[in-house]
């Protein structure tokens, strides 16, 4: 479980002795003390005391938390890790660029659907699969038809926080109002260790155009044209949002999946489309501000993508353990016509665990590990419903990017 320990310590600061006077603390220092060298450490709290040590007497200390004191006048709580010139260098990454790809079929409808040989064409050569930070990263979903590189989860940003809000709710024992559903959203985007990519929700030309249809203008459907759904005319709106429970006015496969059939997710009705009328209020609202002082609907993400599904295999992808331990995961576009589902399970973990920590603040009933359990487990579950409801006739591979 070595990967959980860093997302465990999310925003703890950690300073090395050499680096520290090139970072900022998050809270002000409690005192200040003269120095005569460039650092000056307090409170040496491992040794179970407080006291004023300078860095050379540290001696074989593993964890030193206290201040640091600049020549710049500069003053700096820290909790630096005290480190060996060997131990700095295994910290090294060991998380190499992809020379070589490993293919494995599962014994699921092996005659159907692509080959292994389309596969290795689809993707392409391993030194042309690019890495990226998942911490850093948004989720899309595993929809074929969004040909960009990026890491695939069922339903995307949007599905993981609506699984996690239902394992938040569960949690707490009572149903969650509009209200609050919408209040929690908005707390999301603006949390500190999310990330800057903007939260991802997938829909398809068909699907707007279903809606469009069957909206109302005096009295009549099949009269509105051109319907923007970003921002569409003050009018509409209200019947948008009722509209939104129904999923054939949605394009993504799990926003779709557990409109039609929440039993099956274990998710309450009412939820996904509390969730979905938040979402769509704040991609509309262009006066609200986030806590950084960007609009908040330019947190959001709304892809509109065209054509009708045809993939032709679900490929599971990861890294391997280097890379993971590294939180780095493989993408891929695949190349030519050909399309595909594709699904990250472990990087999905990392971001499960961001989720945990978001709404372990939230609650004071349950703690990070029994949350994180619950919405790890809910979403490793979700993905087969859905793997088996999309791809029951198709090829179903796990390729490791090595």
């Amino acid at each position: 479980m070595r990967a959980w320990t860093n997302v465990l310590f999310l925003g703890l600061l950690v300073l090395s002795v050499a680096d520290a006077h090139k970072h900022h603390a998050k809270h002000p220092a409690k005192k200040e003390t003269e120095t005569n060298s460039y650092t000056h450490f307090l409170e040496l709290d491992t040794l179970g005391e407080e006291q004023g040590r300078t860095d050379s007497d540290l001696g074989d200390l593993t964890r030193v938390r206290g201040q640091i004191h600049a020549e710049s006048g500069d003053l700096f709580n820290s909790d630096c890790a005290c480190t060996t010139a060997e131990e700095v260098k295994q910290a090294e990454s060991q998380c190499f660029p992809p020379s070589r790809m490993r293919v494995r079929q599962e014994a699921i409808n092996n005659m159907r659907g692509l080959t292994k040989e389309e596969i290795h064409a689809l993707i392409g050569k391993p030194s042309e699969v690019e890495l990226v930070d998942i911490r850093d990263s948004s989720f899309s979903g595993i929809d074929g038809r969004d040909h960009v590189h990026s890491l695939g989860t069922p339903g995307g940003d949007f599905g993981e926080f609506l699984m996690a809000l239902n394992e938040y709710e569960k949690a707490t024992g009572k149903g969650l109002l509009q209200e609050e559903t919408t209040a929690l959203l908005h707390s999301w985007l603006n949390f500190e260790n999310r990330n800057d990519e903007p939260m991802y929700l997938l829909s398809d030309e068909a699907a707007i155009y279903h809606l469009q249809q069957h909206l109302h203008t005096n009295g009549a459907t099949g009269l509105v044209v051109g319907l923007d759904i970003e921002n569409p005319k003050p009018e509409l709106r209200k019947e948008i949002l009722n509209d939104l429970a129904k999923s054939a006015n949605h394009g993504c496969y799990f926003v779709k999946a557990v409109l039609d059939n929440p039993e099956a997710y274990y998710l309450r009705p009412e939820l996904a489309h509390d969730l979905l009328k938040a979402y769509f209020e704040t991609l509309w609202d262009k006066e609200a501000k986030a806590n950084d002082g960007t609009p908040l609907y330019k947190k959001l993400n709304f892809v509109v993508v065209e054509g009708e599904p045809e993939e032709k295999a679900w490929i599971n992808l990861r890294g391997n353990s280097h890379c993971e331990s590294e939180f780095i995961a493989p993408v891929i576009a695949p190349k030519g016509d050909s399309k595909v589902y594709i699904n990250h399970p472990h990087a999905a973990e990392v971001a499960r665990a961001k989720l945990a920590h978001f709404f372990a603040r939230h609650s004071a009933d349950i703690g990070f590990t029994e949350l994180f359990n619950h919405i790890n487990h809910r979403g490793s579950k979700n993905m087969q419903i859905l793997a088996e409801t999309l791809a029951s006739s198709l090829p179903y591979y796990t390729i490791t990017i090595e």
